[in-house]
């Protein structure tokens, strides 16, 4: 499978590096191994979030805590708009 650039040329999408941003911080996350992720069958890279670094341990933090207090079924939302709270300021 290849990609080509306007002038024509081709190129093997192998080659190519892939990125994203975070969801959260809008920090640019490299997507090494981005073929493995449709290995899974149900990857949509459209719908997929892949987070920086900093943000997946600070997700991980809340997911501890909030796991205390919030539903397994909301867990997840919880998680993510506490980490828009924390990177827009907002306090609770």
């Amino acid at each position: 499978m290849y990609v080509k650039t306007a002038d024509g040329t081709k190129i093997d999408v192998i080659d190519l590096d892939f990125y994203c941003k975070c969801p959260v911080c809008g920090r640019e996350v490299a997507v090494p191994e981005f073929f493995e992720f449709f290995e899974s069958g149900d990857f949509d890279p459209y719908d997929s979030r892949i987070y920086c670094d900093n943000c997946t341990r600070e997700s991980q933090t809340f997911r501890q805590i909030l796991s205390a207090h919030v539903p397994e079924s909301q867990l997840d939302r919880a998680v993510m708009k506490a980490m828009e709270n924390l990177h827009s300021g907002v306090t609770v």
